[in-house]
């Protein structure tokens, strides 16, 4: 066993080390002006996988029960799921304890495709073997209760951590579009030609922050500009000259900062934005609207 770690171990370092490697590569084709000089080191965390699945009865803390709007059938064997589904069916009196007021409604849904405990995987086999039942499941990955242990918290202060993290957020269900369609534009009667076009783009340093926005929302980097590249299209009606005359190239065109010239941004706006704000107002026709177009 001790070979086959140390095999399993090599064998992931390599396939990472590669990755890395593969990185670098692209990273460096990016056209950014940095390259990797050297790895100073690495930091390999290791977890035990423990996959969420179903047990048997747990005590809530006070602050959860002493709402009374949870259900929680206090069981003795591994079938938690059972008498949660079940739980729906029992009348309010005495419907956290399980017993004949349970075992008298196991017939409302086919069970025999799952195992028990039942893990989060075999709820879709649930849900087919019973059409007309959708089951929501939602996951804490800690215990409420005082057992200790190793790899998570629990108690009172799993409790409180849950309380910061889930407490604020409402349940959400992400609703995506259906498989191979498309997003296409169809009003092109709305639509209006204009005489350029620019595309640009920047790079940016991360520069770490500690501003604040408000009580919750703390900037970890801000970005800083370093370099850009833009290049201007012009539609055909546009004559060559006319570019010339307010000194707008037609060539693509890369800017790199330095340490004389930090601001990056502002020398985008004087070197491109004013000379084609400029010519728009000279060319420009103002638009004279009548009482059909209005």
């Amino acid at each position: 066993m001790r070979f086959l770690n140390s095999l399993f171990h090599t064998t992931v370092v390599d396939r990472d080390f590669t990755t890395l490697l593969a990185e670098e590569d692209s990273y460096a084709g990016k056209n950014s002006g940095f390259a990797l000089s050297c790895i100073d080191g690495m930091l390999l965390g290791v977890y035990e996988y423990s996959p969420m699945d179903g047990s048997s009865y747990l005590t809530l803390p006070p602050s959860i029960a002493d709402r009374k709007a949870v259900i929680n059938p206090q069981n003795i064997d591994l079938e938690c799921f059972k008498w949660a589904i079940l739980a729906k069916h029992v009348p309010s009196v005495n419907s956290f304890r399980v017993g004949a007021n349970y075992f008298s409604e196991e017939h409302r849904y086919d069970f025999s495709t799952i195992s028990v405990p039942t893990p989060v995987s075999e709820i879709i086999l649930f849900e087919r073997a019973n059409p007309d039942t959708s089951i929501n499941g939602y996951g804490c990955f800690t215990s409420f209760d005082d057992r200790p242990l190793r790899y998570k918290l629990h108690g009172e202060e799993a409790l409180a951590r849950h309380r910061l993290v889930c407490g604020t957020h409402k349940p959400i269900l992400p609703i995506l579009p259906p498989e191979g369609s498309t997003l296409e534009f169809t009003t092109l009667c709305k639509t209006q030609r204009l005489p350029f076009v620019m595309y640009a783009d920047f790079e940016a340093l991360l520069v770490k922050s500690a501003q604040r926005y408000g009580v919750n929302t703390e900037a970890l980097h801000t970005h800083h500009p370093m370099s850009y590249g833009f290049m201007v299209v012009a539609a055909d009606g546009v004559p060559a000259e006319l570019m010339e005359q307010f000194g707008i190239k037609r060539s693509p065109i890369v800017f790199h900062g330095s340490e004389t010239v930090d601001d990056v941004a502002k020398r985008f706006v004087m070197d491109m934005a004013e000379k084609i704000s400029k010519l728009l107002k000279t060319v420009n026709v103002s638009i004279v609207m009548t009482a059909r177009t209005e």
